[in-house]
């Protein structure tokens, strides 16, 4: 496992968001290690880690934790998690996801260059391969964002697990 400290956190989010989304925003730590800092409907400034860890902030990203590590166990497809920590930066406790930083394409990069429809389809193709692999394995994705995936080497990678599109189901005994 890669450890980051708490100074590395912050000093990765006070350089600023390599990614943002409607559920939280992604700080590259370093070559191997990120961080998703869980923030929805601008509710992420708490003034006390009591007040952070009784929030709805923090009860996703323990569920989006958990996802992530069950499904990472299933399948190379999934970001892999490392740990969920709660930090202090700009005056404000805040909780994160540190995960395994995938450097590659966006799809939604790598397939919308000239925005034409065989570049629709083929994105649709991916993400529905993709999506049925998962399936495989009991993990079921049903944000198709293209900016969810990316293209690491000569693989497909996943890296959003929000509890309001993912589900992991457990596995038959």
């Amino acid at each position: 496992m890669n450890k980051v400290t708490k100074a590395e956190i912050v000093k990765a989010i006070k350089r600023g968001s390599d990614n943002s989304g409607s559920y939280g925003s992604y700080f590259q730590i370093n070559g191997k290690v990120g961080i998703k800092v869980i923030a929805f409907d601008d509710k992420c400034d708490f003034k006390s880690i009591e007040a952070l860890k009784q929030s709805r902030v923090y009860e996703d990203a323990v569920k989006e934790g958990k996802m992530l590590k069950e499904a990472s166990k299933r399948s190379r497809m999934v970001a892999k998690f490392y740990s969920l920590e709660t930090f202090k930066v700009f005056g404000y406790w805040q909780v994160g996801i540190v995960m395994e930083h995938i450097d590659g394409i966006l799809l939604s990069d790598y397939c919308d260059k000239d925005e034409d429809a065989e570049d629709y389809d083929v994105r649709d193709n991916i993400v529905e391969m993709l999506l049925r692999k998962m399936r495989k394995v009991k993990v079921y994705i049903h944000d198709q964002n293209s900016s969810n995936f990316i293209r690491q080497g000569r693989r497909w990678r996943i890296i959003d697990f929000s509890p309001l599109w993912v589900k992991v189901s457990k596995l038959p005994a």
